[in-house]
């Protein structure tokens, strides 16, 4: 399992700045249909694109969490095959810290329903499937793009999480639904 640590130097320059307390903690995931296709949100206000999940409600557990991201924002029920690891975001300038925890998963069945909370509204948040030869690209342009402080950390954490990903050929098991 990996733990990615991101600072101000990774994403601005300068000297890094470490917190010890999360003033968020949630779970995100990359999800895969059989036909080799990955569930990726494309952001309208801005043309990136990054991976579903989002805040652990009270009561929920991070898995529990994750499915229920993944119905809201793609309209996608899940299996969690795996937990990856997590990644820490230390943003200094707003003396943040967010913890995210990452698994793989599997797409079971579109639902079709979609319900977006009211900032996914007003970002745009639009859940599409990318084929896997092209998310690396695509994250690289949505880094490249991203001129919003917040927005980098989670567009460089979304890209090295897909990096190791990719890297440890997770995509080798079968998938038991195709998105059409």
């Amino acid at each position: 399992m990996f733990k990615f640590e991101i600072t101000d130097k990774e994403v601005v320059g300068g000297i890094p700045q470490y917190y010890d307390n999360f003033n968020r903690i949630s779970s995100r995931g990359i999800i895969i249909s059989n036909n080799k296709q990955v569930a990726m949100l494309y952001l309208q206000s801005n043309g990136c694109y990054v991976f579903p999940g989002g805040g652990i409600e009270e009561g929920e557990d991070a898995t529990d969490a994750l499915i229920r991201e993944v119905l809201e924002e793609c309209g996608f029920s899940c299996r969690i095959i795996d937990e990856l690891g997590c990644t820490i975001e230390h943003k200094k300038e707003v003396s943040y810290c967010h913890k995210a925890n990452w698994f793989i998963g599997e797409l079971v069945e579109d639902t079709f329903k979609i319900k977006l909370s009211e900032n996914e509204i007003k970002l745009g948040v639009t859940p599409v499937m990318i084929d896997i030869e092209k998310v690396s690209n695509l994250l690289d342009q949505s880094l490249e793009k991203c001129n919003d402080y917040k927005r980098k950390f989670i567009q460089l954490r979304d890209k090295m999480v897909w990096d190791y990903v990719y890297k440890n050929n997770y995509f080798k098991t079968e998938f038991s639904y195709e998105v059409h």
